[in-house]
């Protein structure tokens, strides 16, 4: 039996993770707005061209997916999906103007992007929205992004310079529509302070639903949740857990009221393995870090968790020397130099290794340098200048 096209594979695929976010799935001609209250319509014909796939909430068109096969760059067709969504059918009602959730996918790697941000952009996730989070965002006046582009001037009263300097730096970053950002503080600086003022300000200005804030070990847990307890907001005068739920989990069961979610990335891990984890191993820090020197060019400093109920080490990243050829899998790109290996989704998607993905670099060309670039990468801190890193 010959190997389907590999854009009837995405789309294979794109359908099985629609399902499993709860769409029920048609193809246009046999459309039936009964159904149910999500439906993904297939292959609509549009001014231009035919629409992949047409999301409808509540019979209403609210997004667009357009479908395209693996190794594809998604980034550069965002034209594409902005087209369709702004050339809905006249058979379909559109009481929203031009539609605002705009998906390209491939199957293995999913962009979204909402055109009602300030600076619509794509960005990747994990998994297509569910219908009901779609109608709930259609509910709100304004998007996240909007909302955190106009916080109100912080409360400093009572705050070291260093806090403020790092929540404000933070919220630039936030308007900027920068998905990450760094805090980076001395020991003793008020990290966790400083993470409950700006979460508080997440949660009351920015409207976030729920805030995951992850430990790498259970003792670090029960030290920011008696922080939390402790903290006072500034406009309010009352504890920021007497305002909203606070959780530290210690079993794999979220409570859907928490605010906050304290949790180990071990746990974290077993949740989305859908594997119960064992106490001993929350209190223990997951992270370990390896290396190997072996010949002049065979660099392996590795960056690894050491996985729940197991002796496996997860693979971060690792810094590898130039003594073998590499090839990405997806991207069939073939180097033989230093390079960096970076643990990715798409490529576990595909059940391919974590460090199947590699960068060259020049960056280093010794054990010493190549270190020296994973602790900067990777915000390690040396206790001291003559401190041993193994």
């Amino acid at each position: 039996m010959a190997e389907p096209a590999p854009e009837a594979k995405a789309r294979d695929n794109i359908d099985a993770q629609l399902t499993a976010a709860g769409w029920t799935l048609q193809d246009y001609d046999r459309y039936d707005p009964s159904a149910a209250r999500g439906i993904a319509l297939r292959e609509i014909p549009v001014k231009g061209g035919r629409c992949d796939y047409m999301l409808l909430v509540d019979r209403s068109p609210v997004g667009v997916i357009e479908a395209k096969k693996v190794g594809t760059k998604l980034s550069v067709v965002a034209e594409q999906s902005a087209f369709y969504g702004a050339n809905v059918p006249d058979f379909l009602k559109r009481p929203i103007g031009v539609l605002p959730f705009c998906y390209e996918s491939t199957g293995v790697e999913t962009f979204f992007r909402d055109e009602r941000d300030p600076d619509p952009r794509s960005r990747q996730i994990f998994a297509f929205h569910r219908p009901a989070t779609l109608a709930d965002w259609l509910t709100e006046s304004d998007t996240l992004r909007t909302r955190l582009t106009h916080l109100p001037p912080l409360a400093t009263t009572g705050m070291r310079g260093c806090q403020v300097g790092a929540i404000t730096s933070l919220e630039k970053s936030f308007a900027e529509a920068r998905p990450r950002a760094l805090i980076q503080m001395a020991t003793g600086a008020g990290k966790t302070y400083t993470a409950c003022a700006f979460i508080y300000r997440l949660i009351k200005y920015g409207g976030a639903k729920r805030v995951l804030f992850l430990v790498d070990r259970a003792n670090l847990g029960r030290q920011a949740m008696s922080e939390f307890q402790q903290f006072v907001t500034p406009d309010t005068g009352r504890k920021f857990t007497e305002l909203y739920n606070v959780q530290h989990l210690t079993s794999n069961q979220l409570d859907s009221v928490s605010r906050v979610t304290i949790c180990t990335i071990q746990r974290l891990y077993s949740m989305l393995r859908g594997e119960e984890l064992d106490e001993d191993i929350d209190e223990k820090s997951g992270f370990e870090l390896a290396a190997a020197d072996n010949r002049p060019r065979d660099v392996a400093y590795i960056l690894a968790v050491r996985l729940p109920n197991s002796t496996r080490l997860f693979r971060l990243r690792r810094y590898n020397g130039r003594s073998h050829e590499h090839t990405n899998r997806i991207e069939r790109v073939t180097f033989y130099d230093f390079h960096i290996h970076e643990a990715t989704e798409r490529y576990q998607d595909l059940g391919l290794d974590e460090d199947a993905y590699g960068e060259a670099t020049s960056r280093y060309s010794d054990f010493d340098t190549a270190v020296q670039c994973l602790v900067d990468d990777c915000g390690c801190v040396v206790a001291s200048s003559d401190a041993r890193l193994f």
